[in-house]
């Protein structure tokens, strides 16, 4: 029975164990889901991201790119659509 990756510790523990002990192990997971939130299909976008990005050059180029990258600096690449809050509990 393996109860992790081979190089982990509870590996190696747990192997020397069962092969010179009559030890035995069990492993006990459980998890909660405390809070869920989900943005609306069709969010609208900030009013400060839509200025800042109205005022982006019309042309990505060399010359207008550290505007872009400000742009992305500010507001990210990604946004969030669902969460789900709450915790996980393993015991071996």
């Amino acid at each position: 029975l393996m109860l992790a990756g081979t190089n982990s510790k509870l590996a190696d523990y747990s192997m020397e164990k069962t092969k010179s002990d009559k030890f035995s192990f069990a492993s006990v997971s459980m998890s909660c889901e405390y809070y869920s939130y989900r943005v609306s299909g069709s969010p609208k976008l900030h009013q400060e991201f839509s200025k800042a990005a109205n005022r982006l050059p019309k042309v990505y180029s060399s010359g207008t790119k550290q505007h872009f990258y400000k742009l992305i600096d500010t507001f990210g690449t990604h946004y969030i659509t669902k969460v789900k809050l709450g915790g996980d509990v393993h015991s071996v």
